[in-house]
């Protein structure tokens, strides 16, 4: 729906162009193919209309009375016990954000908290973290572990969703079945407890997830320093204290913190930096995933992202475009609008007399 925004634009700018043709060509009193093919045309606009004005009437323009972000607001509020993820696997017709197939009609998707954001929608890099959750989707579907939830834990993937009645493509009319077996796959997982079960959809909780910002276990921070499924699932990482949540994923955070190991679920990279009353701590690969931070002194610690150089020059590199395209088009349009209004000037003399002679 989102990418239907410039095609509605196209319309009405043809639209305006049809009635503005048309205004012009009646104003010139002359008769052509284009007046009635105009005419048609604002016919054809008008019959489009109808359905736009009988959806109109209901006031909810016919839209779904239950969808799946309602059944899902059951799930807790980010900043109860942390920042969270929550990963939804089934038809990829279904699943919000940007699904990823794997085999056998299964795709999964991930997002920041219950309910998918615009930005989510579009399709991740491949990175380290995107295949470890990839090989958890392959144990769980294939039965070649029964610890899945333990591999989803550096992730922060706190809740499984699957996703039946969506009331969009998948409606109880018309509904699409989620994948043969899968509901019994995951319920033979250990980690995952079952939250809800209806139609509509199937909600399972990992009781080994890790906040986004959290202070690890001493067990944590020993597994951290590992990396490899078989670690993952030897050790229980679970009860990591979380840091304050945000509502943007990327929003500085400031918070107490005593020594220990500073977690943070996002693909390793040093552009986090982890700074306790303005000492900054270097960054290491946790579960040779994400990012850690040994912190060897209690205080106020601030975690804050800074954009790369590059991507900074991309962006001014865009600013710039754009400002010479706005130059260039609203300055062609001065020119054209200034020879319009210039006066016409002759160099002849509006009369000429026989036998004058030029002085």
């Amino acid at each position: 729906g989102i990418m239907l925004v410039p095609v509605a634009l196209g319309l009405a700018v043809c639209a305006g162009a049809m009635g503005a043709s048309l205004a012009s060509d009646l104003g010139r009193g002359r008769l052509s193919w284009r007046q009635p093919f105009g005419a048609l045309v604002g016919v054809i606009f008008a019959i489009g209309l109808v359905p736009t004005a009988v959806n109109s009437v209901q006031g909810s323009w016919h839209q779904p009375s239950l969808t799946l972000p309602q059944l899902l607001a059951q799930l807790p509020a980010t900043s109860t016990d942390g920042d969270y993820r929550t990963l939804f696997i089934g038809d990829s017709r279904v699943l919000p954000g940007a699904p990823l197939g794997f085999g056998w009609g299964i795709s999964y998707s991930v997002i920041n908290g219950p309910v998918a954001k615009v930005d989510e929608h579009w399709e991740i890099p491949e990175t380290t973290v995107r295949e470890n959750a990839s090989a958890a989707m392959y144990g769980i579907v294939r039965g070649q572990t029964s610890r899945a939830g333990r591999l989803l834990a550096p992730l922060s993937v706190r809740f499984i969703v699957v996703p039946v009645i969506d009331g969009a493509q998948s409606t109880r009319d018309n509904p699409i079945a989620a994948p043969q077996g899968l509901v019994e796959s995951l319920s033979r997982q250990l980690d995952l407890k079952r939250k809800f079960a209806s139609p509509d959809v199937v909600v399972f909780e990992n009781s080994s997830w890790l906040p986004v910002r959290s202070m690890l276990t001493d067990v944590g921070s020993q597994s951290s320093q590992l990396a490899g499924a078989q670690s993952m699932i030897a050790a229980d990482i679970s009860g990591a204290s979380a840091l304050p949540a945000v509502e943007y994923f990327n929003s500085t955070v400031t918070a107490q913190v005593e020594p220990g190991t500073l977690h943070l679920a996002v693909p390793f990279t040093p552009q986090w930096k982890v700074t306790v009353d303005g000492r900054e701590f270097s960054s290491r690969p946790a579960f040779g995933l994400t990012n850690a931070y040994e912190i060897d002194t209690g205080g106020a610690a601030t975690i804050s992202f800074t954009a790369s150089r590059w991507h900074s020059l991309l962006i001014l590199v865009q600013f710039v475009t754009w400002s010479v395209t706005l130059f260039i088009a609203l300055s062609r349009r001065r020119q054209r609008v200034s020879r319009r209004d210039k006066p016409t000037v002759f160099d002849a003399p509006a009369i000429s007399l026989q036998g004058e002679v030029a002085q």
